[in-house]
């Protein structure tokens, strides 16, 4: 078997981190309208899914600053960008400083 280089490599979108990136790149009070996997007259089986999507979202890096709503309107999924979460003063400097030993 022979080792596969960077042309030879796949690269797969789940479909958690697609979507992802479609939340991340909404502006503020646009959304994104998912058609549901089950029946949509069955009202619990919608919540379950927005409940998956919310907590797949909230895993996502990409999603980690982006305020967003999901909720089931007319037996559809809607995802709303509300904002984005405001950062803590503590990581807005990205640059990370070291300290170097002296030799003794």
């Amino acid at each position: 078997m022979e080792p596969q280089g960077q042309e030879g490599v796949l690269r797969r979108t789940s479909k958690w981190a697609s979507l992802g990136e479609r939340v991340a790149n909404l502006k503020e009070g646009e959304s994104i309208v998912l058609e549901p996997e089950s029946d949509p007259t069955d009202g619990a089986g919608l919540t379950q899914q927005a409940c998956k999507i919310r907590s797949g979202l909230n895993g996502l890096r990409i999603c980690r600053t982006v305020r967003r709503a999901v909720q089931v309107v007319n037996g559809k999924i809607v995802i709303t960008r509300t904002g984005n979460w405001p950062m803590l003063s503590a990581f807005k400097d990205t640059t990370i400083s070291t300290v170097r030993r002296r030799p003794s």
